[in-house]
């Protein structure tokens, strides 16, 4: 037998009293006289022990009685029951869900988190079923069921270890919601046994700070037979604060660029409240010259405008004054503008307010990263080089012989066409180009004015007008537009269709690339598009969806993938701080992104820098509270620990034994019965003397 709270024992000590009060004799109060005693013999007195014991069996009823209140104090098991329960009883299943988050490298919390799954792990009995997943963004199982139970009981502690030193903390973001679901899926489809299935429960190992993510369980419904247990890891000195680079779009900088800014956060529990932000140099030492300071109180973040660079080619800032440093620094790319050559292919003078290139030279400003170079070319003088060189191509009339199958074989290699043709003429012409039917395009004008009204908005060239509140283009009047039957032309789709009926912009797949044709164009003759707040963010939703241009995504973290750029032929990427390795050919996507910092792309046809931070919710370190949890259906089992101070000390199992067995029930139980007996042993005992002393009661 094992007690769960030894200390109670002590009172095994109280078992002196009974002792000591059957020693202790009182001398009788009661006089009785004696008639003379003249007449009698005197005789020598003979010498009894005062402190003789008397009634040994009250003695002993009273002894037990203690001792049987001690024991079921001390909340006595058997840990004969417990091996019998994991040899042929109920088997219990326990996933270990292990954090390795970017909030999991500051001191000492990866340390502490290894010892509660190495405690948990030696605690499991040799018959119940465990396994291990590690999670950060994505869940990694370390241990899984059928592994676990092949090996032998005392070497799992050992595996799991090793793996888990392995593969320590990264710089990811916590998806707490995806691992508790992958947990969970894991122990319902574990096959069990009606008769020995026991208890099935997660064990979830992490710092739970508030920043982990938990939208994946709102469409999940959490299996009710599932229990959650959290075993917190406590991180000292609390508080932390971070810092995360604030992204500028393209179209609102100047050409001069913007200053560079930074959101300063700081957590619910800080105790700090006053930063330095600024410059850093190659070396970690701080720039002269390029530091700020932020106050920042707790549960607050700031935006700081930094100091122009104090020399050129810094990119790294630094936040100082903080006790956690895994989320203080931040990268930033030098702006680089491209330089985009666009071919317009027309009759018209750039200096002509009324025709098409007049809109468009204007709808396309330089700005910090693109300079369009426009280059006007009428049908006549086109020629192969420009039409090679181009990036982007818009023509209104229509080109013959070689250069148009010169533009033809561009557009099948991956480039993109815009045809705004400003006749029937001209409009028939394109439609024969694109292989349709020429007597498929006929002029309409109409008494009165036509406008935009169905619109694709599902297609990523309207997707940016999907919002309400700027998917109106019904604004837009069209005067003259040209009506053509888009079944004539192989592959054309339709995104937008004016009120009428009629196509107003197509899309006509061409090999790798694309035409976009406009029915109307947005000159004034044909229609108030040119002149309307749609025009530019059309145009740029074009170059967009063409390739011609890619607008940077809102702070890339660790884990997102990287959009690249086919027009810079890239071929090899620099990981931060690492060596060059190549990229596979014609990829448009960069999957690696391990760690923060900057990562630099060449190309044949240029190079690309692009800097990744953290994610922001892994500054939020304050913890989560579980009641957090219990609102999207997680069932939580809370541990059953004696004492905060010995919490680390408790054994699960042992726990758990003596919760299901709870024999101090009879031990309780026992000692009433006793203290019963006692009594009426007592009442037999008093009488009994009373009637020899020949004393009425």
């Amino acid at each position: 037998m094992s007690f769960l709270a030894p200390l109670f024992l002590a009172g095994l000590a109280a078992l002196s009293l009974p002792i000591l009060f059957h020693l202790a004799r009182r001398t009788p109060r009661q006089r009785m006289r004696f008639p003379s005693l003249m007449f009698l013999v005197p005789t020598t007195p003979r010498l009894t022990k005062r402190n003789r014991l008397e009634h040994w069996l009250l003695l002993a009823l009273r002894c037990l009685a203690l001792a049987l209140l001690a024991f079921g104090f001390a909340r006595p098991f058997l840990k004969e029951a417990d091996q019998a329960s994991a040899a042929g009883g109920r088997i219990r299943r326990q996933v270990i869900l292990v954090d390795r988050s970017a909030s999991l490298r500051r001191d000492g919390a990866w340390a502490a988190a290894l010892e509660k799954v190495d405690a948990l792990v030696r605690a499991a009995a040799p018959a119940d079923r465990i396994a291990v997943i590690a999670f950060a963004r994505v869940p990694t199982v370390l241990l899984s069921f059928s592994e676990g139970a092949s090996l032998p009981a005392s070497d799992r502690a050992a595996v799991v270890r090793q793996r888990l030193e392995r593969a320590p903390p990264g710089w990811e973001a916590t998806h707490l919601g995806q691992a508790l679901i992958a947990a969970a899926e894991a122990l319902t489809e574990e096959p069990v046994q009606a008769e020995r299935d026991g208890v099935r429960e997660v064990v979830l190992v992490s710092d739970l700070q508030s920043g982990a993510r938990l939208d994946a369980l709102q469409a999940f419904e959490w299996p009710s037979e599932v229990l959650v247990r959290v075993e917190p890891v406590v991180v000292r000195p609390a508080g932390n604060a971070g810092m995360q680079a604030v992204v500028t779009s393209a179209e609102s900088e100047t050409v001069d660029g913007a200053p560079v800014r930074v959101r300063v956060s700081n957590s619910l529990d800080a105790t700090s409240e006053r930063f330095t932000v600024g410059w850093t140099q190659p070396s970690g030492e701080a720039a002269s010259g390029g530091q700020v300071e932020a106050y920042v109180p707790a549960g607050q973040s700031r935006l700081v405008t930094l100091p122009p660079r104090p020399a050129a080619g810094l990119n790294r800032i630094t936040l100082r004054g903080d006790a956690h440093p895994f989320d203080n620094t931040v990268w930033v790319t030098d702006t680089e503008r491209r330089v985009v050559p666009v071919l317009y292919v027309g009759q018209e003078q750039a200096a002509d307010a009324g025709q098409p290139l007049y809109f468009l030279k204007r709808a396309l400003p330089a700005n910090a990263r693109w300079e369009f170079r426009l280059k006007p070319l009428r049908t006549e003088t086109v020629d192969t080089t420009s039409l090679r060189e181009a990036a982007w191509v818009v023509a209104s009339d229509p080109l013959v012989g070689t250069v148009a199958d010169t533009l033809r074989a561009e557009v099948q290699a991956g480039k993109s066409l815009l045809l705004v043709p400003k006749s029937t003429e001209a409009a028939r012409a394109w439609v024969v180009w694109l292989g349709g039917r020429i007597d498929a395009v006929r002029e309409e004008k109409a008494s009165r004015y036509a406008m935009w009204g169905e619109i694709d908005f599902q297609h990523p060239v309207f997707a940016p007008f999907a919002d309400p509140r700027f998917g109106d283009f019904t604004k837009i009047h069209v005067w003259s537009h040209r009506v053509l039957d888009p079944a004539s032309i192989s592959g054309a789709r339709v995104l937008a269709r004016f009120d009428t009926g009629d196509p107003a912009l197509l899309q006509v797949p061409l090999g790798q690339g694309s035409v976009w044709l406009l029915t109307s164009g947005w000159h004034p003759a044909d229609s108030q598009l040119g002149v309307s707040s749609k025009f530019v963010p059309l145009l740029w939703s074009l170059l967009e969806s063409s390739g011609v241009v890619r607008t940077d995504a809102p702070g890339v973290t660790v884990g997102d993938p990287i959009l690249l750029d086919p027009a810079l032929g890239l071929t090899r990427v620099t990981r931060p701080g690492g060596p060059s390795e190549p990229l596979p050919t014609g990829a448009t996507r960069f999957e690696g992104t391990t760690e923060p910092g900057l990562y630099l792309f060449s190309g044949t046809r240029g190079d690309a820098r692009i800097s990744v931070g953290l994610d922001p919710g892994e500054t939020r370190t304050e913890p989560l509270s579980p009641e957090e949890l219990e609102q999207r259906g997680l069932r939580l089992k809370a541990p059953e620990m004696p004492s905060s101070r010995d919490r680390a000390r408790v054994d699960l199992p042992a726990l758990e034994a003596e919760g299901r067995q709870k024999l101090w029930r009879w031990f309780i139980g026992a000692t009433l019965l006793v203290v019963v007996v006692e009594s009426l042993v007592a009442a037999r005992a008093r009488r009994a003397a009373v009637m020899e002393e020949g004393v009425t009661p």
